[in-house]
C-alpha cells in the first residue's frame, strides 16, 4: 500500500476514536450533573428547613421525593421539628403559668441579680409601692421610690451576709405623704445547681393591720378613761360649784383693788377647771345623736365665720377646694360643727406665724383605699359604693412628731400649754357616734393632714325634717 493511503486510514480511525471519546466524556458529565443535582436538592431542602427552624418557624416541614436515605433523613428531621414544637409549647405554657402566678399572687415579689440590680417586680409590689412602671430601665434603678429603695437595701444585706431576713417591718411615706407599713422577708435566689444568682423579697402591706392594732389599744384606753373621767368629773363639779359661790360672796365683801384682782384670778381658775370638767363629761358621755340631712358647706362656712377674726389676725390664708356637686351628709348638725370647730382651731393654732389652711370636700369612690386608712372598725354601710364623702383639713404648720402621732387621740394628751388634751378625743367619740371616721397623717415640719369620712344621705334621708323641738330640748 502506498504511504498516503495507509495514513488516511489511521487518521480516519483516530477521528472516530476522538469522536467516541468526546461522546463518552459528555455522557459522563451529564450523568454526573444529574447525580449531583439529585444530591444537592434534598441537602438544600434540609439546609432551608434548618434555617427556618432556627428562625423560630417550628411548623416547617421538608418534602423529599426520593426513596433513598435522604427521604428517611427528611422524615427524621420533620419528627425532630414536631418534637421541638411540642417542647417549646410546653415551655411557653409553663412560663405563662409561672408569669400568671407571679402577677396574681397577693404578696409583692421583688427580685435582684447578684449585683443588687432590680430584675423583676410583680403587680402586687407595684401596687404596694405605688409603682406603675412596666419595664425595668436604668433610670428607674437609679432613683427608685422610697419603699423600693428600702426593700433593695434589705436584699443587698441578704446578698452580703448570705442570710435570709424574716418579717422585717419598714415604714415610709408614699407619694401622697401618707405613712405606709410593710413587712418584708428576703432569701437568696439559687439556680437548679445551687449557685446564687440573686435574691428575692416577699412583701406584705400591713398598714391596715397596724392601724387596727392602734385602734384596739385606743378603744381600750378610751373605754377605761371614759369611766374614770365620768367619776372624777362628778366628784369635782359639786365642790367647784360651792367654791365658786363662796368666792362670789366673798368678792362682794372685799372691795380693795388688790383683793379684787386676787378674787378674779381665783374665779378664772375655777371657770377653767369647770370647762375641763365639762369636757370630761362630754368625753365620757356625749349628748344623744340626732342625725339629719346636713349641707356640709354651710357648716364649714359657719365654722370659719366663728374663727375668722383669729384667722385674719394670724394672717392665715383659707383655700377651699370643693367638688362641683357636694352631696348632702347625714349626721348630727351640732356635733359635726363641734368637730369642725375643734379641727379648724387646731390647724389655726399650729400656724402662729401665718400659713395656709386648705379645706376640701371630695366624693369617695375607692372604698378599698379608705379601708387601708380608716382607724376604726367597719360596718356594713361602709361596703356600699359612693356612700361617703371626704372632708380634709390640711395646714402648713409645724406638724406632729412621729412619736406623738400615735397618742393624739389619747385623753389629756396635748402639746399646747393652754389646752386640755380632750379636743381630739371628744371629736373621735362624736364621729364614732355619727358613723363617721377620722385619720390623721402628719410629719414634723411639714404640716398636718386630717381627713374625715362622712356618711352621705340617701334619697329617703334627703327628705328628713329638722330635729323636733322636743329632741332639741332633750339634747339641752
Amino acid at each position: 500500500m502506498q504511504r498516503s493511503e495507509f495514513m488516511a486510514d489511521i487518521i480516519k480511525l483516530r477521528q472516530s476514536m476522538m469522536t467516541f471519546s468526546a461522546l463518552i466524556i459528555a455522557l459522563i458529565i451529564f450523568v454526573s450533573l444529574l447525580f449531583v443535582k439529585s444530591l444537592s436538592q434534598p441537602i438544600s431542602q434540609l439546609i432551608t428547613g434548618a434555617r427556618a427552624i432556627g428562625a423560630g418557624d417550628l411548623d416547617q416541614t421538608i418534602h423529599v421525593e426520593s426513596s433513598d436515605e435522604f427521604q428517611g433523613l427528611a422524615k427524621e428531621f420533620n419528627n425532630m421539628a414536631a418534637r421541638l414544637k411540642t417542647s417549646m409549647q410546653e415551655i411557653v405554657e409553663l412560663k405563662t403559668f409561672n408569669d400568671d402566678i407571679f402577677r396574681s399572687v397577693s404578696s409583692g415579689i421583688i427580685t435582684v441579680d447578684r449585683k443588687g440590680n432590680l430584675t423583676s417586680i410583680n403587680r402586687s409590689a407595684q401596687k404596694i409601692f405605688s409603682f406603675s412602671r412596666r419595664k425595668i430601665d436604668n433610670k428607674a434603678k437609679e432613683k427608685p421610690p422610697a419603699g423600693i429603695k428600702k426593700a433593695l437595701a434589705l436584699l443587698m444585706l441578704t446578698l452580703g451576709k448570705k442570710e435570709r431576713i424574716e418579717h422585717q417591718v419598714i415604714d415610709y411615706l408614699n407619694q401622697q405623704g401618707e405613712p405606709v407599713f410593710i413587712e418584708i422577708s428576703t432569701s437568696l435566689l439559687n439556680d437548679s445547681g445551687g449557685k446564687i444568682i440573686g435574691a428575692i423579697a416577699d412583701i406584705r402591706d400591713i398598714t391596715l393591720r397596724k392601724r387596727m392594732e392602734e385602734l384596739m389599744i385606743r378603744v381600750d384606753k378610751l373605754a377605761s378613761l371614759g369611766e374614770l373621767s365620768a367619776g372624777i368629773a362628778h366628784e369635782i363639779r359639786n365642790p367647784l360649784a360651792g367654791m365658786k359661790t363662796s368666792i362670789q360672796v366673798l368678792a362682794k365683801k372685799l372691795t380693795s383693788p388688790s383683793q379684787q384682782v386676787l378674787i378674779e384670778g381665783v374665779l378664772s381658775e375655777i371657770n377653767r377647771l369647770n370647762r375641763i370638767v365639762t369636757d370630761l363629761l362630754k368625753f365620757s358621755g356625749p349628748s344623744p345623736t340626732f342625725p339629719v340631712s346636713v349641707d356640709i358647706k354651710v357648716i364649714l362656712e359657719n365654722t370659719l365665720n366663728l374663727l375668722m377674726e383669729k384667722i385674719k389676725k394670724l394672717n392665715i390664708k383659707i383655700v377651699q377646694q370643693y367638688d362641683h356637686i357636694v352631696p348632702i351628709a347625714f349626721l348630727d348638725r351640732e356635733q359635726i360643727q363641734q368637730v369642725f370647730l375643734n379641727l379648724t382651731l387646731n390647724a389655726v393654732n399650729a400656724m402662729p406665724e401665718g400659713g395656709t389652711l386648705t379645706i376640701s370636700i371630695k366624693m369617695v369612690k375607692d372604698q378599698d383605699r379608705i379601708k387601708e386608712k380608716i382607724t376604726q372598725a367597719f360596718d356594713l354601710a361602709f361596703l356600699m359604693e359612693n356612700k361617703y364623702m371626704a372632708v380634709s383639713f390640711t395646714d402648713t404648720g409645724s406638724g406632729i412628731k412621729k412619736e406623738n402621732l400615735a397618742r393624739i387621740f389619747n385623753p389629756f394628751f396635748t402639746t399646747d400649754p393652754n389646752g386640755t388634751g380632750l379636743g381630739l378625743s371628744i371629736a373621735h367619740k362624736l364621729l364614732e357616734k355619727n358613723n363617721a371616721y377620722i385619720y390623721i397623717d402628719s410629719k414634723e415640719g411639714k404640716g398636718c393632714h386630717v381627713t374625715l369620712m362622712i356618711p352621705m344621705a340617701d334619697e329617703s334621708q334627703n327628705s328628713l325634717p329638722e330635729p323636733s323641738l322636743e329632741r332639741q330640748e332633750k339634747r339641752k
